[in-house]
């Protein structure tokens, strides 16, 4: 009987033990899986819920605010005694409809006014040019001049002044230069096809000229071409004698620098361009002037290069060869590249590196080593003589374009010269691409 009694007490204990065992095993799985539940549930969930109940515990508070003033202003509101809902919100609608009715009243007889106005102004205008008196163009400027929106209730005092000129006009630069590519596109197409096909080129590390697209194919990258130093006043001195020797390459050798000047001064054209017979001339533009090409290298190249920014500047001599079409173009373009150590062909025949005016031209950098100090690069600048035209009388018009937007800013604490150079190499460069315009936005957000 003992031994079954401690059997018995055994097996309760056991199956107690168990029992408890059993408990310890459901708590865990329970804690387990709360945890698996707090790990599968996203983060940004949670803050979205909590968001969510700290604007409606603010909604509901503000709706309380509103409630309680309401309250308060109650026996001082102006309308139907108190007490009567209705009554309340049909004085509310009715007066409603009556300011919207006024509202709508008043803004047709503004445009009316408006209108009226407009089209007075614009024939008196026209009145005033006559044919004899404005050309085509001044007439259209005049009409563009006449306000396109005015207020007569808040500007019954002033009146357009139709005897001021603009202060400058941005559309005169890009219809030349337009005029200047009818005329390219109508002499020679086939040429202008070649020319608006041709790839531009650069130097490659095994001293070939290599396009571009062929660069990127073969992973290559071009050297980077820069000065030899960095010296501003160094540059300038080897400068002017390389002008000279560029001129030299052109015209019969004169026999010193003095008969040079004479013969070829600076801003005139010279019909023998040896280097490039197919050229109808050769224009001299002179060498960067030191002022010029401070404001380059501050504006395109300070705020990367800092003090080393003067090794960048490649046109500080230079020289424009003008040709009648754009086949007589090709034909110098394979002389020069003949002739002299090329560096870098850049073509602004492309449609992706004219710039905001429609200029076109191909700009060649050039090595000149003889009679040097030290080896200089040199830029010649390839283009048709229509487009040679037409950027002589752009200059004037982009001056005043220049000039224009610098006096807006001549009261800011600002480099009045480096905006104007900036506004200049704006309308100039290569326009900028609209993956890259895309780009950057998406970094300065």
């Amino acid at each position: 009987i003992m031994d079954w009694e401690d059997k018995r007490r055994k097996n309760i204990e056991k199956a107690q033990e168990n029992k408890i065992h059993q408990e310890k095993k459901e708590l865990d799985l329970v804690g387990r899986n709360a945890m698996m539940r707090s790990l599968e549930e996203k983060p940004w969930q949670r803050l979205h819920e909590d968001a969510k109940k700290r604007s409606h515990d603010l909604k509901n508070k503000q709706l309380d605010i509103l409630s309680r003033e309401e309250e308060r202003l109650a026996p001082n509101m102006v309308g139907p005694p108190k007490g009567t809902r209705g009554a309340n919100l049909e004085h509310i609608n009715k007066l409603f409809l009556e300011s919207e009715e006024k509202a709508k009243k008043i803004s047709g007889e503004v445009a009316k006014l408006q209108s009226e106005e407009v089209t007075k102004r614009k024939e008196e205008a026209r009145k005033a040019m006559s044919p004899t008196a404005l050309s085509r163009s001044q007439a259209n400027s005049k009409l563009r001049e006449l306000p396109a929106h005015r207020d007569p209730l808040l500007l019954k005092d002033q009146e357009p002044d139709l005897k001021t000129p603009r202060r400058f006009e941005p559309l005169e630069p890009m219809a030349t230069y337009q005029m200047a590519a009818a005329a390219s596109d109508g002499a020679k197409r086939g040429c202008s096809a070649y020319l608006k096909s041709m790839k531009s080129q650069s130097l490659h590390a095994d001293g070939q000229l290599m396009e571009d697209e062929e660069g990127f194919r073969r992973c290559c990258a071009p050297d980077p071409i820069r000065q030899l130093t960095d010296d501003f006043e160094s540059l300038l001195t080897a400068a002017q004698r390389a002008q000279a020797v560029l001129l030299m390459t052109f015209i019969d050798a004169p026999k010193n620098f003095q008969e040079l000047d004479r013969r070829w001064p600076i801003g005139t054209k010279h019909s023998c361009a040896r280097a490039a017979p197919s050229a109808a001339f050769a224009y001299n533009p002179g060498p960067k002037s030191k002022q010029a090409a401070c404001k380059k290298a501050q504006v395109q190249f300070g705020p990367s290069e800092g003090p080393r920014r003067f090794m960048h500047l490649l046109d500080l001599a230079r020289l424009s060869l003008v040709f009648k079409d754009s086949s007589m173009l090709r034909t110098g373009l394979e002389h020069i590249l003949d002739r002299f150590e090329v560096v870098q062909v850049r073509n602004h025949y492309q449609p992706q590196m004219q710039g905001l005016l429609g200029e076109r031209w191909v700009e060649v950098l050039v090595v000149l080593k003889d009679g040097l100090t030290f080896p200089i690069v040199c830029e010649i600048r390839l283009e048709e003589e229509s487009f040679f035209d037409a950027r002589m009388k752009a200059d004037e018009h982009v001056e005043k374009v220049c000039q224009g937007i610098r006096d807006l800013y001549a009261k800011a604490s600002v480099s009045n010269e480096a905006i104007q150079y900036f506004i200049k190499w704006s309308l100039h460069r290569p326009k900028e691409i609209h993956a890259l315009t895309v780009f950057r936005r998406q970094l300065s957000r």
